[in-house]
């Protein structure tokens, strides 16, 4: 009997896998998804990207480093190391960049350094947001074949990207990321603009409101890496001392915003739930009634040992997703729309021949999805908004899968056997310029 195929395990981030075929030579395609909480980067055809490196940069003041006015820190370890007067920033915003010099550089570092490969022998292919300006588009074409040299090039939305991976040509791609949710309907392969919605109630939102909150009942949001150690206690007005370390210098406000996130990250993952029906969370958390006095708590320890028990106050912040109104730290200005009324105006953006197929295509991917039950509840609103049709919630059930879709869905279209005949080689771009992209990947 033939023995069945094993799978073979994970190559190490040194090793390229089998080569793939691009206009008959044979090369293997990079895949670059770079967003604002992280940039992924990997070889086309495998299953989760090489390498996923911080898109916060550090930059730390030095008189001798002219371009950049100051040495720059890119990686996990160097933006958590303790550096005096090292400041934490960020080259893109809601996943359009900002600072060139900086992006080019995490770019460059993530193909050269964590994937050892040479950028001039490698197709790349590079996502995007559906709201990516021209200007920004033309600026990455001219990077990757000026600066990376690159021999062939292609740009694709990310929406498309994660339809893709999902196994969807046509779907309502739902992308609840570190700094937007973004709702983008992609039918045969094409992003639609019509539709498309974003709104900045994603991670970094949930990350700061939870701040806000751990401040309002007085925990102290002192990081792990600026403690000595930790005393356990429960109580707050008897809380012991703080024991610092003394690192002979304050760090950066930015580098400790960093460190407190990284806990928050922690707390989002381990206590914060999402309210699974819509319109029945409490007005008031402090003065329950009693059919909600039964909920569960679930514990968490803070790095300087402060232990507690939360309850209903652990819904709150993930409650802002889909109710800003209630969001712990108010939000300034005009409230944005919940992701569920993002969705319904979404929807009803489109031709009506459509709406059904989209309603039953919902797919939802990004970090941000992964809090617990936030699927369920987006079902329950989007059922109580669209009775009739049948609404239908597609979301990979493992966390790669859903963190790195848009990666994963790039994988897939560049290990494609067709897809070469969309590269933009080196000699088109040299012919037409920066243009070519707008013409050839629209």
């Amino acid at each position: 009997m033939a023995s069945t195929p094993q799978m073979s395990g994970v190559l190490p981030p040194t090793t390229k896998p089998a080569e793939l075929e691009y206009g008959g030579d044979e090369v293997s395609a990079l895949v670059l998804d770079p967003g604002t909480g992280t940039t992924r980067c990997g070889f086309a055809g495998e299953d989760t990207p090489k390498t996923c490196v911080p898109t916060s940069y550090g930059i730390v003041p030095d008189p001798e480093e002219q371009k950049y006015f100051g040495k720059l820190k890119i990686g996990e370890n160097p933006i958590n190391s303790v550096v005096e007067g090292m400041e934490i920033r960020n080259p893109m915003s809601e996943g359009i960049v900002e600072n060139w010099e900086v992006a080019t550089e995490i770019w460059r570092h993530c193909i050269e350094y964590r994937l050892s490969s040479r950028l001039e022998e490698h197709p790349l292919l590079v996502t995007e947001p559906i709201w990516n300006p021209l200007k920004k588009r033309e600026k990455t074409t001219e990077i990757v074949f000026e600066d990376f040299n690159a021999p062939a090039y292609f740009l694709v939305k990310s929406a498309v990207c994660e339809s893709f991976a999902n196994s969807k040509p046509s779907a309502l791609v739902v992308d609840m990321g570190h700094a937007y949710t973004s709702v983008t309907p992609v039918i045969d392969g094409i992003p639609l603009r019509k539709g498309s919605e974003r709104t900045t109630l994603a991670g970094q939102h949930l990350t700061n409101q939870l701040r806000h909150q751990f401040s309002e009942m007085g925990i102290r949001m002192a990081p792990w890496l600026t403690l000595k150690g930790k005393t356990t206690y429960t109580d707050l007005a008897a809380a012991p001392p703080l024991r610092t370390k003394d690192f002979g210098f304050q760090p950066h406000q930015s580098f400790l915003d960093l460190q407190q996130d990284r806990f928050i990250h922690e707390f989002k993952e381990c206590v914060s739930e999402t309210w699974p029906e819509a319109k029945t969370f409490p007005a008031d958390i402090n003065n329950l009634p009693d059919n909600f006095r039964g909920i569960a708590d679930k514990a968490f320890e803070f790095p300087d040992g402060y232990q507690r028990r939360f309850g209903i106050d652990r819904f709150l912040a993930p409650e802002s997703l889909f109710n800003p109104s209630v969001s712990p730290k108010a939000i300034t200005g005009d409230l944005p729309k919940g992701i569920a009324e993002m969705i319904k105006d979404s929807i009803d953006h489109l031709d009506a021949d459509i709406r059904a197929n989209m309603l039953n295509n919902i797919v939802v991917v990004g970090g941000t999805s992964l809090l617990y039950r936030i699927n369920e509840r987006l079902n329950h609103e989007l059922m109580t908004m669209f009775p009739g049709p049948r609404v239908k919630i597609h979301s990979p059930g493992q966390i790669p899968e859903r963190k790195y879709s848009a990666w994963l869905g790039g994988s897939i279209l560049a290990s494609c056997g067709a897809f070469h005949q969309l590269w933009i080689s080196k000699q088109e771009y040299d012919e037409v310029g920066a243009n070519i992209i707008e013409r050839r990947a629209k």
